[in-house]
């Protein structure tokens, strides 16, 4: 995937010697060429299903998606979403069908919505992020790209003041 950070281009390599696991383990990639995959699951045939957020924390936006790992090592796209309609949870059915659970969230900054993980409880949980590391709109905000996108949020020359 390449990805362009200020003027910097970024090609990412999957090597399996770069990560590291006991030596009864294999590491191999199953997927490449990926737009920021963030959750994975499993059906009960053992199908693989995985989230790409589309965004990261660096300026470079692609459709957030749901994609099922086909047999062959190929994907298929399942349901898009929209890059400027964040905020919200979904559910999507195995044909695609997208109905919104909870809408209106916060969605801009160091991070999102999160999740989901299922309870001892039954209840499925999110995590909702915070705008911010450490709760001061900064520098590293303003060179990420996002700060400038949000309106409602001062700009760096105002948080600095």
């Amino acid at each position: 995937m390449k990805t362009k950070q200020g003027n910097i281009a970024i090609e990412r390599t999957v090597q399996a010697g770069d990560v590291q696991v006991p030596a009864s383990y294999k590491v191999e990639a199953a997927a490449t060429r990926l737009a920021v995959p963030s959750g994975i699951a499993f059906d009960e045939q053992g199908n693989v299903f995985f989230i790409e957020a589309g965004y990261s924390c660096i300026d470079v936006f692609k459709k957030p998606r749901l994609v099922q790992l086909m047999p062959n090592g190929e994907t298929r796209t399942i349901a898009e979403g929209n890059i400027k309609q964040g905020g919200r949870i979904l559910r999507i059915s195995k044909d695609g069908k997208i109905t919104t659970m909870v809408e209106n969230l916060p969605r801009f900054g160091d991070h999102q919505t999160n999740g989901p993980a299922i309870g001892n409880d039954v209840y499925i949980y999110f995590g909702q992020g915070t705008t911010t590391n450490s709760a001061i709109v900064g520098k590293d905000n303003y060179l990420m790209g996002w700060l400038a996108k949000n309106e409602q949020l001062p700009t760096y020359s105002q948080a600095r003041a």
